[in-house]
């Protein structure tokens, strides 16, 4: 039982810290002016970027983000005996992409523009109250 609670606990932090990459992926667009089907695709591109857990090695039963298993076998030299991770990622994207281009099709997807936040009024302060100014 307790390996059960430690397995758990672990997929736990690594969808909670994959949802923080994730925000942090969707932040690095702040200078996209309109978000339509280009911007989800990117945003989709984040996902499987982060979220895709594959295998430490080939026969491995331990899972580990796929960004990190690349970058580790390019620092050890043995970036040839990652082709494995092919397969993961291409079945991660199709699905993502597929999802993504679904939404799109339904209008699912928010759009939203720079002139529509323009376009909302803003809110004056009533006093500067900065004392260093």
């Amino acid at each position: 039982m307790e390996s059960l609670n430690g397995y758990l606990t672990f997929w736990g932090l690594y969808l909670a810290f994959g949802f923080l990459g994730y925000w942090c992926w969707v932040k690095m667009a702040f200078w996209v002016e309109s978000r339509g089907l280009f911007y989800h695709l990117y945003s989709a591109v984040g996902a499987v970027v982060i979220f895709t857990p594959v295998p430490v090695a080939v026969d491995s039963a331990f899972y580990s983000p796929g960004a990190v298993v690349i970058g580790f076998a390019a620092i050890s030299g043995s970036f040839s005996d990652v082709g494995y991770l092919a397969l993961w990622y291409g079945v991660a994207s199709a699905l993502a992409f597929g999802i993504t281009l679904i939404m799109a099709i339904a209008g699912l997807l928010p759009v939203k523009t720079t002139a529509e936040a323009d376009a909302a009024p803003a809110v004056k302060p009533e006093k500067d109250v900065n004392p260093f100014r």
